[in-house]
């Protein structure tokens, strides 16, 4: 079974399995919960994320720097846990 079989999929849970590269979830609006901690993600696209997420986990990975478009264009987002993560504070993202 691929992904693309899975359209009603609500919580995602791929966290620790070593991926390097974020994989393109855009076309799963129903997605609500998505957790990729764990892993070796060293940068957040929120154009490759689900545009309902209520709950986003990118613990725990490479992500140095987070941009404009990480913040999603979704309104539903509640929480995002960016924490052990090497990041590079910058004043322009305040």
């Amino acid at each position: 079974m691929s992904l693309n079989q899975l359209g009603n999929l609500i919580d995602l849970d791929i966290s620790d399995c070593n991926l390097e590269s974020q994989p393109d979830l855009s076309n799963f609006q129903a997605i609500r919960k998505l957790d990729l901690s764990g892993n070796r993600l060293p940068s957040l696209d929120g154009a490759l994320l689900p545009r309902n997420l209520y709950y986003l986990d990118v613990s725990q990975n490479l992500i140095h720097h987070l941009f404009n478009n990480t913040c999603l264009k979704s309104s539903e987002l509640r929480k995002m846990d960016i924490s052990r993560n090497p990041l590079i504070c910058h004043c322009t993202l305040l």
